[in-house]
């Protein structure tokens, strides 16, 4: 996600989780809740770079 940030290209999320539906497996059907603490951190990060506040992290 950094590189695609950083050269201005699209990016998606995919989260392999335990091959299951309740853990994060992306197959229908899909769980997009922050179940997973994986999930949780994303949507972290996620947050901290499409905050025009927050500035973009660079670590």
């Amino acid at each position: 996600m950094v590189a695609a940030l950083e050269s201005g290209a699209s990016w998606g999320y995919f989260d392999p989780g335990e091959n299951d539906y309740w853990h994060g497996y992306q197959s229908p059907p899909v769980r997009w809740d922050p179940n997973t603490a994986r999930k949780r951190a994303f949507f972290a990060y996620l947050d901290g770079v499409t905050d025009p506040e927050g500035g973009y992290p660079h670590d």
